[in-house]
């Protein structure tokens, strides 16, 4: 047959796959009589369904990366019409909560999230507990195989896997492979908890090791419908030596999804266009099941035919060449692999669909779009904009020639990585550079220079540069050595792509840009789930550790408490990670930690392991950095940060400052952020530029992340007694009198600022280091506010609080506390404490008597309020005294029309009314509706008040007036009937007698109208 014929490499790491692989052939061909003359390999050449094959091994004792790509190069230089690629072997699995991984089991490399399918990891020692790191990335396989795959998923999912049967026809057919190649048993199927290593490497783990209950792992029988290896599809991790070490299996499996490990797929991938398949015959770890390695060879041959079977053969012949497009890229002098070493790359990264859209929309390369283009990723810190730009720069690394990574923190930090880059590239482009490790200064700015020059070569057009971390303003004049000019380091030429990520939304000016949001919620969940182990849904769960189960009985349990979690952190990414990586190493729930954030802030943050791939590590470092820079050039704004710890964390708005500074007045910065709404917004703009808070363009306002505002009351903020009694006086000087229009809307503004404050106080005890004198005012207007929101337990805290400076600074008698003691008097008689409320209003009355005389006005106010306490007691006479005194005072102080006037007027009409006394009440009434409408108008809500009352009085006169006729009736018709004897002569005399009286009230009311009129 002839070479050409052939269209599908499969290559083998050891004999044992090898075999297995020859065995499914549905027909093997005689080999051909020659090969190429470079070409060191043994082929078996057959048929899988309509695909002609080659197989070929890796040579005896040589295994690893370099030598499986070795063996494809030259496969391909021997059969150049190779369209596509498999790698199928055995591999050790990474079994967990997520992936019930069992011996025997398959897993296929397939695309997650930003993974190709593979990925490249090394050791710096394989042995327990030491860092491993990521060293790359590959290509995922190519998309006819990729079609297939998920069209044989789909096969799996309705009938189920062949790989059982195929597995035992191939054994029954020769008799020769039956024992190696057999299945082994179940029994023999043993995961060992991570912390228990093989005892002694001499022996196999049926001696050294046993099966006992503490050290293995438990795990429910699989169902009986389920007899066929599960495939997994996912992260197959690859390096040059074999994972045996069950705690960085663990680590890496939970970091980066990985699902199994091996050690050639890593040499494949980027030059050999494949899919990996991987047989389980061990758990990556220290413990020996070679018993399973045939098995587990044969199980991934039988899903390769299986995979082989559906896949069109004109799918794999129209494809290009695998040597076509290896030369094509060959071609290009310019190409650079792209390299993840140094990287903060994380393993549990969730896609962000918009801004990743946003990003290719104006970053690829297209032939309709010219010139250089420049992408802005702006947001606040630990929002996720380095892993978006990884994630940007991993999935599109084949569109670009090369990808210049640049540590953007500081200028030093830019030379240092365009330095590393001219020399992973090899760049010369400056005669004097030297090939030394220890660089200076100068060649290191050559070096840099060099790098840019080399991106601005003519035909050096597919390049793409990312600027991580450019938190700089290059304009600020206050010696921070990380502000530099960034246009300084943009390749001249008016080519190629490039990514900046910054907390400061100006750089948005360079480019095209993009903030970068809060997660939503599924995202932020998949991401904790991820993070914790814990899992947000029963999708894929075959497996729950037992910790899991007993502290979350119910997956929606489970489900509510991470939702609450997630609510709480405001779906941050890096509070996200934190959270998930405590709640994983502590084994705790969700619940715990939300409780131990609420109650113990610093201690847990600092309990919480540094993050290995977020460059400042953790919550507490990345708000400092923005804080530190805001404090050198706008230190009015970093106060007010710190004073924005004891205000709700939204709905901050000019009015809210220019109000209330009056409060304020021994805070000068303060004095002069209120001073106009432009000075206002320059403090607001600053606290922008480092994206620590967020613009409401609806209601004009600031909110800041609640993260964020944790972090500003538990650090730059705490101890602060001063700044917490300005926020208090600040919010009491804000809050509105009831003349003001509209006042209850205001009012509703300020509660949650109001509640802040109140929690501060409280939680912080810091009345009990600064008296509560200074603030007394401020505590007496929001007691004001609370009463009037319905609030009254709240409302007598605060009246307390000023009841107590005001007694303490002006003694008992003076008139500021007498005001405090009449709210007081106000409140309770509001909850019902009538006895309470009349010993406060009696004591207020006597104060201000005092002080102010008997007719002042603040006296009767305390008066009418007697009045309103006497009618609610049921006391109506005195009421209708304490009224009549009050109008009386009113009147002569503040004339008939005044609003304090009639609402007496509205009073006595109301008493009035309650006393039977219904014409008094109708020309109390009618005489308070005049004045409300000339007052306040028809729509004010008194007007409308005293308008219904009124009409409910007149209803109440006119069914009066139907019973009146109504009794006449009934006392004809008793006339008529009613017997001559004593008792029934007495009856309609006492008739006689009531209509009588009811008449006389109707002749008077008319003639009291009358009179009106």
């Amino acid at each position: 047959m002839d070479r050409q014929a052939f269209t599908v490499g499969w290559i083998c790491a050891v004999k044992t796959e090898y075999v297995a692989a020859c065995e499914l052939l549905d027909e093997e061909y005689p080999p051909l009589p020659s090969v190429s003359l470079h070409d060191s390999n043994a082929y078996t050449l057959g048929r899988v369904g309509d695909h002609h094959v080659v197989v070929a091994c890796l040579p005896k004792g040589r295994y690893g990366i370099a030598s499986a790509a070795t063996v494809a190069k030259d496969m391909l230089r021997s059969f150049e019409s190779i369209r596509i690629g498999l790698m199928v072997g055995i591999g050790g699995g990474a079994p967990g909560e997520k992936h019930d991984i069992r011996l025997g089991d398959v897993v296929v490399g397939c695309p997650v999230g930003r993974s190709g399918g593979v990925l490249p990891y090394k050791f710096g020692k394989a042995v327990q507990d030491k860092d491993f790191e990521i060293t790359g990335s590959v290509n995922s396989p190519p998309t006819s195989l990729l079609t297939a795959l998920n069209q044989l998923d789909m096969i799996h999912e309705r009938k189920g896997n062949r790989i059982a049967d195929i597995v035992q026809a191939m054994v029954a057919l020769n008799p020769r492979v039956r024992e190696k190649y057999q299945y082994p048993g179940a029994e023999k199927d043993r995961w060992y908890k991570s912390s228990f290593t093989h005892v002694d490497s001499k022996v196999g783990c049926d001696v050294s090791c046993g099966h006992a209950v503490p050290a293995v792992i438990q795990r429910p029988q699989r169902p009986m419908g389920l007899q066929s290896p599960v495939v997994h599809y996912g992260v197959i991790a690859s390096a040059d030596q074999l994972m045996k070490d069950a705690v960085a299996r663990d680590r890496l499996s939970r970091e980066h999804g990985v699902l199994c490990f091996e050690m050639e797929a890593a040499g494949l991938s980027n030059d050999f266009p494949c899919v990996v398949i991987r047989g389980i015959c061990d758990y990556s770890d220290s413990h020996k099941n070679d018993e399973w390695q045939g098995y587990a060879a044969a199980t991934a041959a039988a899903f390769a035919k299986e995979l082989l079977q559906i896949l069109p053969k004109s799918a794999v012949v129209e494809s290009r060449r695998v040597v076509d497009a290896l030369s094509d890229r060959g071609n290009d002098k310019f190409q650079v692999p792209f390299h993840l070493t140094g990287l903060p790359v994380t393993g549990c990264f969730v896609d962000r669909d918009r801004e990743m859209q946003e990003m290719e929309q104006n970053l690829l390369p297209t032939k309709e779009r010219h010139g250089r283009k420049i992408h802005i990723l702006y947001g606040m810190g630990g929002i996720g904009k380095t892993q978006l730009a990884i994630a940007y720069a991993r999935k599109h690394q084949k569109t670009y020639s090369a990808i210049v990574w640049v540590n953007g923190d500081s200028r030093d930090t830019v030379l240092q990585s365009l330095a590393a880059f001219s020399r992973h590239a090899g760049i010369r482009g400056v005669p004097d550079l030297k090939a030394t490790v220890a660089r200076q200064a100068p060649d290191m700015e050559a070096e840099a220079k060099a790098v840019l020059q080399w991106l601005a070569l003519e035909g050096n057009r597919r390049w793409l540069m990312i600027l991580d971390n450019v938190d700089g303003e290059a304009t600020a004049d206050d010696g921070d050595a990380h502000a530099y000019d960034l246009t300084s380091f943009l390749p001249p030429a008016d080519y190629g792509s490039v990514l900046v990520t910054s907390r400061l939304p100006s750089l948005g000016e360079l480019g095209k840009p993009t903030e970068v949001g809060r997660l939503r919620l599924e995202q932020a969940l998949e991401l904790l789930s991820d993070r914790s182990g814990l899992q947000a849904s029963s999708a894929g769960t075959q497996n729950v550790l037992a910790f899991n189960l007993h502290k979350f009985p119910t997956l929606a349990d489970r489900l509510a408490d991470m939702t609450k979690l997630v609510e709480r952190l405001g779906s941050l990414p890096l509070a996200l990670v934190q959270a998930g990586r405590y709640i994983h190493e502590t084994k705790t729930n969700c619940s715990k930690y939300l409780e131990l954030y609420e109650s113990s802030w610093l201690r847990l943050v600092a309990e919480t392991p540094r993050l290995r791939d977020y460059d400042n590590g953790s919550i507490q470092t990345t708000w400092t950095i923005s804080y530190e820079r805001i404090r050198r050039t706008n230190r009015t704004a970093a106060t007010f940060l710190q004073l924005w710890a004891n205000l709700d964390r939204q709905d901050v708005w000019y009015e809210l400052i220019s109000r209330g500074h009056d409060g304020c007045r021994d805070c000068g910065w303060l004095q002069e952020m209120a001073e106009s709404e432009i000075d206002f917004k320059r403090v607001m703009k600053a606290l922008l530029g480092y994206s620590l808070v967020e613009s409401r363009q609806r209601t004009d306002s600031y909110s800041v992340h609640p993260v964020v505002h944790d972090w500003c009351a538990e650090t730059i903020s705490r101890g602060m007694d001063g700044l917490m009694m300005t926020a208090v006086k600040l919010v009491g000087a804000a809050a509105p009198d009831k003349s003001e229009a509209e006042y209850w809307v205001l009012q509703q503004r300020l509660m949650a600022h109001a509640d802040r404050c109140a929690r501060q106080i409280e939680d912080s005890g810091v009345l009990e280091r600064v008296e509560p004198v200074e603030a007394s005012d401020a505590f007496h207007n929001l007691g004001l506010l609370y009463a009037d929101q319905g609030k009254l337990v709240e409302a007598e805290a605060m009246y307390r609080r000023a009841l107590d400076g005001y007694e303490k600074a002006w003694g008992r008698e003076h008139t500021s506390t007498l005001d405090t003691v009449n709210n007081l008097g106000n409140l309770y008689a509001d909850q019902g404490k009538l006895v309470e409320a009349e010993a406060m209003y009696q004591r207020a009355l006597d104060g201000k008597e005092k002080a102010w005389g008997r007719e002042h006005t603040s006296t009767l106010d305390t008066v009418n309020n007697l009045g309103n306490l006497y009618k609610n007691q049921g006391k109506l006479v005195e009421a209708e005294a304490m009224y009549q005194r009050a109008l009386d005072g009113y009147e002569k102080a503040w004339g008939r029309e005044h609003t304090s006037t009639l609402d007496t007027v509205n009073n006595l009409g109301v008493l009035y009314k309650n006393q039977g006394k219904l014409v008094e009440a109708e020309a109390m009434y009618r005489r308070a509706l005049d004045g409300y409408e000339k007052a306040r108008g028809s729509d004010h809500a008194s007007t409308l008040t005293i308008a219904k009352n009124l009409h409910l009085l007149e209803i109440n006169q006119v069914e009066q007036e139907r019973s009146e006729e109504t009794f006449q009736q009934v006392l004809d018709k008793n006339e008529k009937t009613l017997d001559t004897d004593k008792h029934s002569q007495s009856l309609p005399s006492t008739a006689r007698s009531a209509l009588a009286r009811l008449k006389a009230g109707m002749r008077r009311r008319k003639h009291e109208a009358d009179n009106r009129l």
